[in-house]
């Protein structure tokens, strides 16, 4: 197994010295043929230059340092020019290393070969024959040149920026090319990716904006990131409220029978022909408008004017198609109780009077008409 020495540059340059030497690379022998505890123990280090007198290099110029599990490994024998050459220092060990890395260390001696210092150190390890991913070459300090970037304008987010700097480029590359006219095919295929990168660069936001609850405007990415939390939201729906109708006389419509307000149909038929027909689906509610009659027809100019103040306008959900004056207000039968009251948790109560056409399923709503404690109302009568 091979381990070289610094770069390639150093060694030339220490090679062309008339004194100095260093290691070029380490060697680790592995003779199958030698009993398992005495393998891995000679490392072959081959300078760049031959070494001359063996006997000026000895043990304790050869340090071995590093190591994790198996520390302070000695060298216990060296010498100069093994297999016939003589920049081959062949140098035995007490042990074999484990698979961390190792450094090999050449210490000058006084009356010794004088060595670069950049080149008297190599890493190693005592693992060898396995395979290893990794090149041997060590990469250069200096960091590549980086090439020269063309000026960009990343402010450029929509048709018209990209359309000028693609514009704005050809006129450097191009300074021949003049024509503006949307006919011409340069122009064309320049409006043609502006179109795309506008097109891109509105994706790029919408992902960027729609990856955070905080920033998210669409209501199905708000619906995903709470689901992350366990929490579902609905499809949504308008504002709702209910809405009393009260009637000076019992009035119904057969189920299908026409809309109010349908200027079309005269042959209502009701109890009272001064009242209008039960309110279908559809029918509009008009808030804060005072001096509206309580029922318009929608192609009166009566109800533009009333549109014109702005008014909330609530439209019913369903049909009705019976409504009753006995229903307008219904009373609490006390029983004789002077503080009459519905405890928490209430589910049934007892009405004054009688009321036949009052079915299971209809919704009751209660209004505060006198405070508890001081009689006044407290509500908005509004």
């Amino acid at each position: 197994m091979l381990y070289s020495c610094c770069d390639d540059r150093r060694k030339e340059a220490v090679r062309k010295h008339p004194t100095l030497n260093g290691i070029d690379y380490l060697e680790l022998s592995d003779d199958p043929t030698v009993p398992g505890d005495a393998r891995l123990r000679t490392l072959y280090v081959y300078c760049i230059k031959p070494l001359g007198d063996a006997s000026l290099l000895g043990r304790e110029n050869v340090k071995i340092e590093g190591g994790e599990r198996i520390r302070d490994i000695a060298v216990t024998s060296v010498s100069i020019g093994a297999n016939g050459q003589s920049n081959v220092i062949a140098a035995q060990v007490n042990k074999a290393g484990d698979f961390s890395s190792y450094t090999l260390r050449l210490l000058p001696g006084v009356r010794g070969p004088q060595f670069d210092p950049l080149l008297t150190t190599v890493d190693f390890t005592f693992k060898i024959e396995a395979p290893n991913n990794f090149d041997c070459e060590t990469s250069p300090p200096c960091a590549p040149e980086i090439p020269e970037q063309p000026e960009i304008n990343y402010l450029a987010k929509d048709f018209a920026g990209f359309s000028e700097l693609m514009l704005d480029r050809l006129s450097v590359l191009l300074p021949q090319w003049t024509e503006r006219s949307p006919a011409d095919i340069g122009v064309m295929l320049v409006e043609l990716l502006a179109y795309v990168g506008d097109y891109l660069s509105y994706r790029q936001d919408v992902i960027a904006t729609e990856s955070y609850l905080g920033t998210a405007r669409r209501r199905i990415s708000i619906r995903r990131h709470a689901r992350l939390l366990d929490y579902f939201i609905s499809e949504g729906s308008n504002a709702r409220t209910w809405v009393q109708i009260i009637v000076k006389a019992d009035i119904a419509n057969p189920a299908g029978g026409p809309s109010l307000g349908d200027a079309s149909d005269t042959s209502v038929s009701t109890p009272h022909p001064d009242l209008p027909p039960p309110p279908r689906k559809g029918m509009q509610f008009l808030t804060c408008v005072d001096w509206l009659s309580p029922v318009v027809a929608p192609n009166l100019p009566a109800y533009n004017q009333a549109l014109a103040l702005h008014p909330t306008v609530f439209e019913l959900m369903y049909d009705v198609d019976e409504l009753y004056e006995a229903h307008n207000e219904l009373h609490f039968y006390t029983w004789g109780a002077r503080d009459c009251c519905l405890p928490k948790g209430a589910t049934r109560a007892t009405l004054l009077g009688d009321y036949p056409k009052l079915r299971a399923g209809d919704v009751l709503i209660f209004e505060e008409v006198f405070g508890p404690y001081t009689a006044n109302c407290s509500c908005n009568p509004t």
